[in-house]
């Protein structure tokens, strides 16, 4: 969770960029028999872009950092400079290695019972999130509509993720639309087609994260029985101001001022 949940912000070289709940199950003679783990605010804007002197999730450093050549060509993995999303570069956090990480990470993964294949699926995921950041639109020439002049990077995510180019790139300049009882198309301009790129990386993001606590949910709960007691344990993020605040930074901050009054 660390990994895919955790980033650098200017005052924190590790900040937590979600909440947390753990459940500390506990049975009748007192022993843990299983934990339980609840996600909160994810900040899902840092999939798309970071503050100055920050860094995204650790996760995109480290698999970029750590790839080998067999899992670079299989995810279509790049240099640090290669990608647009990556806007402030390879920052580094004095004594980190990512590379050392992203092993660390991996093993860990595998120890909660992950297996090769869900691994290289998430990973995948990741590196289509990098691919989406390098999709560019252009305004066209007399008109508000938006075009894509080079489809590569396009081509990469949808090889990633298993779609079909052709109808992905018309799914967000061309996306149809229902007007009455008929289904027309709309072309799109390249606000409204920015705006579509970045919320499904979000939400792409988004799904991607849930589903590995999810997967560590089923490693740390094995127990069926139900009405156990348990120790709650919260872990959320605190309060914080920055040079541009996210949607998701006022849900936190707002958290904070409750969780305090």
């Amino acid at each position: 969770l660390e990994a895919f949940g955790n980033a650098k912000t200017v005052k924190n070289d590790n900040s937590s960029r979600f909440g947390k709940f753990i459940r500390i199950n506990i049975d009748v003679a007192g022993y843990i028999v299983g934990a339980n783990i609840e996600t909160y605010l994810l900040e899902k804007s840092r999939a798309i872009r970071q503050a100055k002197d920050e860094r995204t999730f650790h996760i995109f450093y480290q698999i970029l950092a750590g790839r080998g050549e067999h899992v670079k060509t299989d995810l279509l993995l790049e240099g640090f400079n290669q990608y647009r999303f990556l806007s402030n570069g390879n920052i580094t956090i004095p004594g980190q290695q990512d590379k050392e990480i992203f092993h660390e990470t991996m093993e860990s993964m595998k120890i909660m019972g992950i297996s090769h294949e869900e691994i290289m699926s998430m990973l995948r995921m990741v590196s289509a999130v990098l691919q989406f950041g390098n999709i560019v639109f252009r305004k066209e020439r007399n008109t508000d509509q938006a075009s894509m002049p080079d489809n590569t990077a396009a081509q990469k995510l949808c090889h990633l993720l298993g779609l079909n180019v052709t109808e992905f790139t018309r799914a967000i300049l061309m996306p149809k639309i229902k007007v009455g009882r008929d289904y027309v198309q709309k072309a799109q301009t390249k606000e409204q087609a920015d705006f579509a790129v970045e919320a499904l990386r979000k939400a792409l993001y988004e799904r991607l994260f849930r589903s590995l606590v999810h997967r560590i949910n089923r490693a740390l709960d094995r127990t069926k029985r139900q009405g156990a007691s348990f120790i709650g344990i919260l872990d959320i993020a605190g309060f914080e101001i920055f040079e541009l605040n996210s949607f998701e930074q006022l849900c936190i901050n707002y958290t904070n001022e409750k969780l305090q009054q």
